[in-house]
């Protein structure tokens, strides 16, 4: 009887330990792909621009793109070196549309990718700035989603995750995205190109140019970001509020 219980009881430790290693998995394959296919050469926009020239004449490239964008954000790849790439190697209106549909597109399979992984995705990301954005997602998930493409509160890919993870709405989450991706692509797209020039030659007037593109993107980065502490600051007021006891019509 004892042997017998034994043996049923032993299939159980590898079991843990594939468990346990389960979530390694996936960051090795990662690390492994990023070696073995040197992807590394193509981590900055000229580079990825370099690549996807050579896709403007063929009819599916528009496809490609999506692909692109899609095994990118699942390798962790820079979304902001694809999305200035692309611009640079179409004409404008195809690199805004390619890189805007790319970057949508790379969000929504990251995000399924994390909604399919559960509260295992979870276990990657942390940090004060993390907490308060899950928390912001529980209550304004269309707001949380437009922010998180604006302020720095993490990785491209990994948050997707994070929100895939958290079952947020996919519709509240996909218009999320399309209101925040828009604007940095719009502006890369304009932009692109001149911030390439003046870093690569250096002269008077390119690095004005460049200094006054940084400044008005900060200045709207940094005005979002003050909209979105004072929203913060208000919203635990609020529950402070809810949460004291009230008073009225208590004996003295």
């Amino acid at each position: 009887m004892t042997n017998s219980v034994a043996t049923q009881q032993d299939p159980k430790p590898p079991r843990r330990g594939l468990t346990l290693l389960a979530p390694v998995i996936p960051l090795i394959t990662v690390v492994a792909v990023w070696y073995f296919a040197d992807l590394g050469q193509y981590n900055s926009p000229e580079k990825v621009a370099e690549a996807a020239r050579a896709l403007r004449e063929d009819p599916f490239a528009f496809v490609y793109v999506l692909l692109a964008f899609a095994f990118g954000t699942l390798l962790f790849f820079p979304v902001t070196a694809l999305i200035a790439g692309t611009t640079l190697a179409f004409d404008p209106l195809r690199g805004f549309s390619y890189a805007f549909a790319g970057a949508l597109f790379g969000a929504c399979v990251t995000y399924w990718v994390g909604r399919l992984a559960g509260s295992a995705a979870l276990d990657y990301v942390s940090g004060p700035r993390i907490a308060r954005f899950r928390e912001e997602l529980r209550t304004h998930a269309f707001r949380a989603s437009v922010i998180a493409r604006f302020l720095p509160v993490g990785n491209f890919s990994m948050i997707n995750m994070l929100v895939g993870s958290m079952r947020v709405p996919f519709g509240k989450y996909v218009l999320g995205n399309i209101v925040g991706i828009a604007p940095g692509v719009l502006f890369l797209t304009l932009f692109a190109e001149q911030i390439t020039t003046a870093m690569r030659s250096p002269s008077k007037t390119n690095v004005a140019v460049l200094g006054a593109v940084v400044v008005l993107f900060v200045a709207f980065g940094f005005a979002l970001k003050r909209w979105y502490k004072r929203r913060e600051e208000s919203a635990t007021r609020r529950s402070r509020a809810e949460a004291t006891p009230s008073t009225e019509g208590m004996p003295s």
